[in-house]
């Protein structure tokens, strides 16, 4: 009786457990972990800390002996002595842009729109020292197939090759306005707003 009567006011706390004289409290914290230790341990690491504090000064050497030269080294393309250009010096780069029509009647409007476009690349700001030479080649009237059959991609890098397909040949997506091919031809659709074509192909060749 006498033991229930114990487990019902340990439940509701109205006991205290009482510790044996021969049992040691817990620490409290690090300190008192610290105090516990043996004599002879505290002895030994104070021993240790010469050795300690020497190892951690060698890792830090080897750490800036060797990641400093190895940091100099993946770094020395930000140092390249690049040789400034003089103030008269320039570069003159000639960019031809080679632009053909698949549907005769669209011969007129694309001789209206070079000229615009010609226009359009002298107001583009240039940075010294380049110097862009603009020229566009319309060469006329050409199939989708024969721009199909040539898959090669030779000639000069600076060359831009422009094709002017009609809605009506459009074999693409309707809201695909261009369409870059394998080869060396890039397929703009035309529309009859002048500004929207001009701005289509402007960014083709701009860009």
């Amino acid at each position: 009786m006498n033991g229930l009567l114990t487990k019902i006011k340990n439940l509701i706390g109205l006991s205290t457990t009482k510790t044996k004289p021969e049992e040691e409290q817990p620490p409290k914290n690090m300190s008192e972990v610290i105090e516990r230790l043996p004599e002879s341990y505290l002895d030994y690491i104070d021993d240790e800390k010469p050795y300690r504090r020497a190892a951690a000064i060698v890792f830090i050497a080897i750490v800036l002996g060797m990641g400093t030269p190895l940091w100099y080294h993946t770094t020395r393309t930000y140092r390249a002595p690049f040789s400034t250009f003089p103030e008269e010096q320039t570069i003159s780069l000639d960019i031809r842009v080679h632009l053909v029509v698949t549907n005769g009647s669209l011969v007129e409007e694309m001789n209206v729109l070079t000229e615009m476009m010609l226009e359009k690349f002298a107001e583009n700001e240039v940075r010294t020292p380049l110097n862009i030479s603009w020229s566009v080649h319309n060469e006329g009237v050409k199939s989708l197939k024969s721009l199909d059959a040539r898959k090669d991609s030779e000639g000069d890098p600076l060359e831009v090759f422009l094709a002017v397909v009609s809605p009506e040949e459009w074999a693409y997506f309707s809201a695909t306005n261009v369409f870059l091919d394998r080869g060396r031809w890039a397929l703009v659709q035309y529309t009859a707003d002048r500004s929207k074509m001009e701005e289509r192909l402007r960014s083709l060749i701009w860009e």
